[in-house]
């Protein structure tokens, strides 16, 4: 069994139904789809989208991106967009998992890691070609659910392994930009964050 196979199959074993689902891991939500939906408008987190079965398109503005089994979507900042389930049957369902991404972990990566924050041009909203070894640390994330009593230990690792491979990956400049502190899209990102926590009452600009 491949590791996307893999993957499926737990998702699959951890959803109750159809929708999105929370696990016992917060920043991990699993959805699945029997059917093709109409588009839905929804606020993105930041966050890593893995389709184990099935594709889905995404959309903000004229902007269009589609990602399935072959290729994941990375969310750089919050983002109103709208997503609709393209292929989904009873038989082969629409699978994937969202993973938070954790801007704290992300900036000790970094720190970690060293080296300079280049100037990108990157999208905020991207779909790349599947990296096996992301599949491979989604897969042993997500399998955590089969035992949790291993979670509160190696979820945060193997959730830190993710991020080293976005951070090492094509889109690691964008994200370097996302939390370096003073930096034009980390701006955005934490004024995005203020409005989101204080939508019903009056914020100064």
């Amino acid at each position: 069994m491949d590791r996307i196979t893999e993957l499926a199959a737990v998702i699959d074993r951890h959803v109750a139904g159809l929708g999105i689902f929370t696990t016992a891991m917060p920043s991990v939500s699993l959805i699945r789809a029997d059917r093709p939906s109409t588009p839905t408008p929804a606020v993105y987190e930041a966050s890593l989208c893995l389709i184990a079965q099935g594709s889905k398109r995404v959309s903000i503005g004229d902007h269009s991106v589609v990602y399935d089994a072959a290729h994941y979507l990375l969310v750089s900042i919050d983002l109103p967009l709208v997503g609709h389930v393209i292929d989904a049957s009873p038989d082969r369902p629409y699978l994937c998992c969202k993973i938070d991404l954790d801007p704290a972990m992300l900036s000790d990566l970094m720190v970690a890691e060293g080296g300079t924050v280049p100037y990108t041009d990157l999208p905020v909203l991207a779909v790349y070609p599947s990296d096996p070894d992301l599949i491979d640390a989604a897969c042993r994330l997500v399998g955590l659910l089969d035992r949790p009593d291993t979670i509160r230990v190696l979820a945060p690792l193997i959730e830190r392994e993710i991020l080293y491979r976005l951070l090492t990956g094509p889109h690691g400049p964008m994200l370097r930009h996302l939390v370096t502190a003073g930096s034009h899209l980390n701006q955005i990102s934490r004024a995005i964050a203020a409005i989101r926590r204080r939508f019903d009452a009056p914020i100064r600009i």
